[in-house]
């Protein structure tokens, strides 16, 4: 009798004990399979930009100046030809670009330093003019050199500027004898999604009005109007200093008194 009672208490311990193995393990799978998998940022998710990527949420169509996310800018490292000056901005075109998500204008760049000139993009959701001014000396404009351009009854106008006041600029070639316009292409186009003006220019300062691109943060303003003539004011503006030849930008300081 007593032999049975020892036979009976093994078999329920073993029985016990592979009761609690069996658990175990089923616990450990469900834990296994049930643990989020970690993974780094989607390069293709809006939420994932590499450095010096635009402070955008992804690309508009190509070409489209509506607000918003602009065209992507080439792969860093890729080769890129020399854009196109038409008046429209396809993906990759050019090789470094900037979104304002403040004022929702966007600047695109390609330098060629072979030939000595900058390509340049502006593009703004509105109908009248878009600008980019340089080196600023302050207050607000003045000092700057400027580019501006806009569409108008299907016709581009683009005029080198330049800063004489705080809030007044006006062409070099109507400065003096030897202010030059230094646009050597231009091209545009607008409509209900906004504008797009390109131009190219030369990297050096080719009158006492312009400011050469060099290698270095140079202070830049980016604004726009919604009235397509040279004389109208702006209704969105925003400072910020850029590098042309590394893409660097970062916000301006505060304006000169």
């Amino acid at each position: 009798m007593r032999e049975r009672i020892v036979a009976l208490v093994l078999i329920l311990a073993v029985s016990a004990l592979a009761a609690v193995v069996l658990l175990t393990v089923n616990f450990r799978i469900k834990q296994r399979y049930s643990e989020p998998t970690l993974a780094g940022p989607n390069p293709s998710s809006p939420s994932a930009s590499a450095p010096g990527a635009p402070r955008t949420s992804g690309p508009e169509e190509p070409g489209d100046p509506g607000p918003g996310p602009p065209a992507p800018a080439a792969t860093p490292g890729a080769p890129v030809p020399r854009p196109v000056v038409d008046g429209r901005i396809a993906e990759g075109e050019y090789r470094f670009s900037y979104f304002d998500a403040g004022i929702h204008a966007s600047l695109y760049w390609t330098i060629d330093e072979e030939a000595g000139v900058i390509y340049l993009g502006l593009v703004s959701p509105a109908s009248g003019w878009v600008a980019l001014s340089l080196a600023p000396t302050g207050p607000r404009m003045k000092g700057g050199d400027i580019l501006i351009g806009y569409v108008k009854d299907g016709e581009v106008f683009v005029r080198d500027d330049y800063a004489h006041e705080v809030v007044s600029h006006t062409a070099d070639v109507e400065l003096s004898p030897e202010g030059e316009d230094n646009v050597l292409e231009r091209a545009g186009s607008s409509g209900p999604a906004g504008t797009v003006i390109e131009v190219v220019r030369p990297l050096a300062a080719s009158d006492a009005y312009d400011k050469p691109i060099t290698d270095d943060l140079i202070r830049a303003q980016l604004a726009y109007s919604e009235v397509a003539d040279f004389s109208s004011y702006h209704v969105a503006r925003t400072a910020i200093e850029i590098n042309f030849y590394t893409g660097e930008v970062i916000p301006a300081p505060p304006e000169p008194p």
